[in-house]
């Protein structure tokens, strides 16, 4: 189920830069078996688009039992033909990726699917046009609503536990949720997807590059604050919109950058 760009065009890309004479080195991960300083040191200039990490934990009784939604998503790509899907699920989450991982679910034969988010519909990450594409799949919100435990029976999901929330403004005029004081519900599922965002790239600090805000802080021509280390992609987008389609333009403005950077030496 390819709900983005199908494999088979990524592929494509990937083939098209080979025969340009791009090389690609596999199970090398920055930070764990290659160094920052390895790679400035064999090569002029460095390009990062590490995008970011790993989903956060929920911190919840049972979590052992949820399935990660980068990986749900993923399954969905290479192993559709394996995947596992409840009759109903539950998606705590309300960004794109939720989405995703909701549109998967419902279209993989899931009977109920219900996306669970502790703000209101107006906090949603999502985009307007996604939040009504999924609603037409077919798949339900519980707004208002934390997740705080899993239920489970010989080690299947049987339901989550949520307790309902309210919006209080804070100091800077932002809602965040708390505790509205009514009584935890439980909403009755086989099978929940976590879809609750993704871990910042916190482990570039310590080679040296900056953060703001936790993302990778670069000047106007995508440079990081080490010299001749640019970034782009999800890692940066501090601000702004992202998608695989500004990680592209990125790479396109960062390969400018680094031409011209370059070419005057």
């Amino acid at each position: 189920i390819s709900l983005r760009e199908p494999i088979e065009a990524s592929l494509r890309e990937v083939a098209m830069i080979q025969r340009m004479g791009v090389e690609i080195v596999h199970d090398k991960s920055l930070g764990h078996n290659l160094s920052l300083d390895q790679l400035r040191a064999g090569f002029d200039a460095v390009f990062v688009s590490i995008g970011l990490g790993k989903t956060p934990d929920l911190g919840i009784p049972g979590e052992d039992l949820v399935v990660d939604g980068l990986e749900f998503i993923e399954s969905s790509k290479l192993q559709p033909n394996q995947m596992q899907i409840g009759s109903s699920v539950a998606v705590i989450g309300a960004g794109n990726t939720a989405i995703d991982c909701a549109t998967i679910a419902k279209r993989s034969g899931a009977a109920r699917v219900i996306m669970v988010y502790r703000r209101s519909e107006n906090e949603m990450t999502a985009y307007p046009h996604e939040y009504e594409f999924v609603r037409r799949e077919g798949v339900e919100f519980r707004f208002l609503a934390q997740p705080i435990a899993v239920e489970s029976q010989s080690g299947k999901v049987t339901g989550l536990v949520c307790r309902p929330m309210q919006l209080v403004s804070n100091d800077a005029g932002r809602a965040t949720s708390q505790p509205s004081g009514g009584p935890d519900f439980t909403i009755a599922c086989d099978q929940i997807v976590k879809a609750i965002g993704q871990e910042k790239p916190h482990a570039l600090e310590a080679m040296g590059i900056a953060l703001e805000r936790g993302y990778v802080k670069t000047n106007q021509e995508l440079e990081t604050t080490l010299a001749g280390v640019f970034a782009g992609g999800d890692c940066i987008r501090v601000r702004g919109t992202a998608s695989t389609v500004m990680a592209v333009q990125d790479g396109k403005l960062a390969a400018a950058a680094i031409h011209r950077r370059l070419g005057s030496n």
